[in-house]
C-alpha cells in the first residue's frame, strides 16, 4: 500500500496536471481565437517599440502643388488680340489657354487687379501673336514650332478668312495645305480659337 505521503504527492500531480489543461483550454479573453491574441500581442509590442509610422497626409502623397506663373508677354498677347471690350471671349479663350487658373486670370484682369499695356497693332500681329500662342499650347513637338513655320501657318490661317466661316471649309482647306495627318492636327487645333480669331 502507499504510504500517506506518496499518496499525497500523487494526488498533487495529477491535481497540477489538470490545472495546466484547463489553461491550455480556456478561451482568450474577449472572444479572440489564440491566433488573433497573438496578434494583438505582436502589434502592442510593435506600438511600444516606436516604429510605427505616422500615416501620410494625403496632400503629401502628389506632392506641392507647383505655382502658377504664366508668361506675361501670353497675356499681353491674349488681351491686346480680343480686346477688354470683348468679355465673354476673353473669358472663354483665357479658360482654353489655362484651364481653371484663366478664371483666376479674367477675375484679376475684369477687377484691375491687373492691367495690360495696350498695344497698337494690326490684323497681321494679332494673327502672328495669336497663332503663335495656339502652337505653343498645343502638342506640336517644340523643336518644329520655329519662327518660319510659326510665321507660315498664322500666314495660312489669316488668308484663309473665308474658309475660317465654315468649319468644313476649314478642315478642307487644311487638309489640302498640310495633308492628310497634319492638316487633322491642325484642325482640331485651331477648332476652339475659330471664333475669336473670325473677330480679329
Amino acid at each position: 500500500e502507499e504510504s500517506d505521503s506518496e499518496k499525497e504527492a500523487s494526488e498533487k500531480e495529477v491535481s497540477e496536471k489538470e490545472d495546466s489543461e484547463e489553461a491550455d483550454l480556456q478561451e482568450p479573453e474577449s472572444g479572440e481565437t489564440a491566433s488573433e491574441e497573438e496578434n494583438r500581442e505582436q502589434a502592442k509590442d510593435s506600438e511600444t517599440d516606436g516604429d510605427t509610422a505616422e500615416p501620410e497626409d494625403p496632400e503629401d502623397l502628389f506632392g506641392e502643388k507647383e505655382p502658377f506663373n504664366p508668361d506675361p508677354d501670353e497675356i499681353i498677347a491674349i488681351v491686346n488680340c480680343i480686346g477688354m471690350e470683348n468679355l465673354a471671349e476673353l473669358h472663354n479663350q483665357l479658360i482654353q489657354f489655362y484651364g481653371d487658373n484663366g478664371k483666376d486670370i479674367y477675375q484679376a484682369l475684369k477687377s484691375g487687379a491687373l492691367s495690360i499695356e495696350k498695344r497698337e497693332w494690326g490684323k497681321d500681329e494679332k494673327f502672328l501673336y495669336y497663332c503663335a500662342l495656339i502652337l505653343r499650347h498645343s502638342d506640336e513637338p517644340e523643336e518644329s514650332l520655329t519662327e518660319e513655320s510659326i510665321r507660315e501657318f498664322a500666314e495660312f490661317v489669316q488668308g484663309a478668312e473665308s474658309k475660317r466661316k465654315n468649319l468644313n471649309s476649314l478642315r478642307y482647306a487644311l487638309l489640302k495645305h498640310y495633308g492628310k495627318e497634319k492638316g487633322r492636327r491642325y484642325y482640331f487645333m485651331l477648332k476652339p480659337y475659330v471664333k475669336v480669331l473670325n473677330q480679329m
